[in-house]
C-alpha cells in the first residue's frame, strides 16, 4: 500500500480542462466541449461526480485546500472550500472525493497526515447539508488511532447513509504482514455503523 507522499502541484488548470474534455471525448466521440474549471494553476487530484439531477460536481486540491465547483449545464460556480491544512496529504494516486447523495446532500473525503511516521495518514469525512456550500466538523472514518495508513477510499450511496471502502494498515502495523480491505456506513449526523472487515489478508508483505 505504500506510495508516494510527495507533494504533486503540476497539475495546472489548463490540463483539468483537459481531463475534462477526455472525459467528454470518451462519453460522446462524435462532439466534445472543454469546459475550463475555475481552478487556479497548481491545482491537482481532480476529481468529478454527478448530482441526481444531472450536474457535474468537481473537487480538487489547491496545494493543500480541497475545493469543489458545480457545472449546472451553464456554467461552473465560484469554488467553495471543504477543507484546507498544512497536515493535507496530497497524493497523486490517492485523492479527496465528494458524493452527492440527494439534492441538498453531500459527503466528501479526503486524507490528513497524523504524526508517526511518513505512511501514517487518517481517513476523515464530512457532511453538507447544503450542495456543498458548507461542511460539517470532519470524523475520522476508522476507529484505530495507529500511525499506519488508511486511504484509498470509495464512497458510494446506501440509501440515506454513505458506504466507505478504504485500504487500512493497523494489522500491517501490528504484525500479521497484510493491509486489510475495511468497509463501514456514516451517517449525516457523524455517527458510524461497525466497522467491518472485508478482506483480511488484501495485501501480503511478504508475496
Amino acid at each position: 500500500m505504500h506510495t508516494s507522499a510527495t507533494p504533486f502541484y503540476r497539475t495546472t488548470s489548463a490540463c483539468l480542462g483537459l481531463v475534462w474534455s477526455l472525459m467528454l471525448a470518451a462519453c460522446s466521440p462524435e462532439a466534445t466541449t472543454n469546459l475550463d474549471p475555475p481552478a487556479p494553476p497548481g491545482s491537482a487530484q481532480p476529481n468529478l461526480a454527478t448530482t441526481a439531477h444531472g450536474a457535474l460536481v468537481l473537487s480538487f486540491l489547491v496545494h493543500q485546500h480541497l475545493q469543489t465547483t458545480t457545472h449546472d449545464g451553464n456554467a461552473w460556480s465560484p469554488p467553495t472550500s471543504i477543507t484546507h491544512g498544512e497536515d493535507i496529504l496530497v497524493n497523486w494516486a490517492d485523492f479527496p472525493s465528494v458524493l452527492p447523495l440527494r439534492s441538498e446532500l453531500w459527503a466528501a473525503h479526503w486524507l490528513r497526515r497524523r504524526p508517526g511516521g511518513d505512511f501514517a495518514y487518517d481517513a476523515e469525512i464530512a457532511w453538507s447539508n447544503d450542495a456543498g456550500q458548507t461542511w460539517s466538523s470532519p470524523r475520522t472514518l476508522h476507529d484505530d488511532q495507529t500511525p499506519t495508513e488508511h486511504g484509498f477510499v470509495s464512497l458510494y450511496p446506501a440509501g440515506h447513509t454513505v458506504g466507505a471502502l478504504w485500504l487500512d494498515g493497523r494489522a500491517y502495523a501490528g504484525g500479521t504482514g497484510a493491509t486489510q480491505l475495511m468497509h463501514r456506513t456514516s451517517r449525516s449526523d457523524g455517527t458510524f455503523s461497525n466497522e467491518q472487515v472485508l478482506v483480511g489478508r488484501f495485501i501480503n508483505s511478504e508475496s
